[in-house]
């Protein structure tokens, strides 16, 4: 079944969100980059990820993010756990900040209503059953 691309990008952001496994960060995202563009995810790499994110998070949030502010972001996020010295940084830690950003983005002008996880893009987070979906989404007028 072919989705829109919203409800494509809805997912993604289910996915920041925590409501699917995470398994390997690039080759989960290209799951929904390649449905969102018709490509196949074996032949999507990194940059292609990053741009499908960054396309995500300029899309949706409320407050941008400079280049200057998400290069700052990743290097302490990284310096946290590797000496400065030994720091590398590479597509997985610009999208780890960027999803960091998305995780927390919630309904209002740019995102009209949050769609129920769907498992035919990854298995969900056993942490997070659609029966809990269904709860939130009822006591907070969905999501």
């Amino acid at each position: 079944m072919r989705h829109t691309s919203e409800t494509i990008e809805l997912q993604f952001i289910n996915y920041c969100k925590g409501w699917y496994q995470e398994t390997d960060l690039i080759k989960d995202i290209a799951v929904f980059q390649g449905e969102w563009s018709g490509c196949d995810p074996e032949h999507l790499k990194g940059s292609d990820v990053m741009w499908f994110v960054n396309m995500v998070w300029t899309k949706y949030t409320e407050r941008p993010m400079d280049v200057h502010e998400l290069m700052m972001n990743a290097f302490k996020r990284k310096s946290m756990w590797e000496p400065v010295k030994d720091l590398k940084l590479g597509f997985e830690d610009f999208i780890a900040v960027m999803m960091s950003e998305i995780r927390y983005f919630h309904k209002g002008n740019k995102i009209k209503e949050w769609i129920r996880p769907d498992p035919s893009f990854l298995p969900l987070n056993l942490e997070h059953t659609l029966e809990k979906w269904d709860g939130l989404t009822e006591q907070k007028g969905n999501g």
